[in-house]
């Protein structure tokens, strides 16, 4: 995916135990960052059940969109479109 550096990855696990996040990361091949957080989910949007889930934010904050059964694809064509401007 080409950026033009305007996007920010930010993720967050609500597992409780952090080795776990990290056995995982290491297990699936994963270097980005994690931020360990089991709380956030529930404190940022509590009537929206069920995980995975990828939120994307455009750069005014707002939710552009919010995936609960995701594809790779249809995410980079909602973060492409941000990057644009669109």
């Amino acid at each position: 995916m080409k950026t033009n550096g305007k996007i920010q990855v930010l993720t967050f696990s609500i597992d409780r135990d952090p080795e776990l996040v990290r056995s995982f990361m290491k297990e699936k091949g994963y270097a980005f960052p994690v931020i360990v957080a089991p709380d956030l989910e529930q404190r940022l949007f509590p009537q929206e059940g069920g995980i995975p889930k990828t939120w994307v934010i455009d750069r005014q904050g707002r939710r552009s969109d919010a995936f609960r059964a995701w594809t790779f694809g249809r995410i980079v064509i909602e973060v492409e479109k941000i990057a644009k401007g669109d």
